[in-house]
């Protein structure tokens, strides 16, 4: 369980949502990540972003949970009218060249945050699914 409200809480407002996804192949969980949509601000925000088989070279998952997760944040953002983009809180600085593949820049005001507005995942989604094999099981 995450308390996420205790941290967090000023994001929130009588409209804003938050949207956890967990993905597993069996009884596991493989990866998760927990995001809020502030209405204040017209943005997602990712708290976490994890995956628990980066070190297993044979999951299907490995190297894909960050698309997987641009499409659902892209998906969700596209859905919600106004909305401006999304913000990832505190990555883990090992990632941060990572998630800069992904249209993610390093903020200007807190180098702990990136932001890509809606327009950028948009595009990254575009080529995303077109270098992706999606299949539906």
């Amino acid at each position: 369980e995450l308390n996420w409200l205790a941290y967090f809480g000023h994001y929130l407002s009588d409209k804003s949502f938050h949207a956890g996804f967990k993905l597993s192949a069996g009884e596991g969980i493989d990866a998760a990540f927990l995001t809020v949509y502030s209405e204040k601000d017209k943005h997602l925000h990712v708290l976490m972003l994890e995956s628990l088989v980066r070190n297993d070279d044979n999951h299907p998952l490995k190297g894909k949970l960050t698309a997987l997760a641009i499409v659902a944040m892209t998906d969700l953002l596209s859905g919600i009218v106004d909305s401006l983009g999304a913000f990832i809180v505190q990555p883990d600085p090992k990632l941060v060249v990572h998630y800069k593949r992904f249209g993610f820049e390093v903020t200007q005001y807190n180098q702990n945050i990136m932001y890509a507005n809606i327009s950028t995942l948009q595009d990254i989604q575009k080529q995303i699914m077109k270098r992706e094999q999606w299949t539906l099981a």
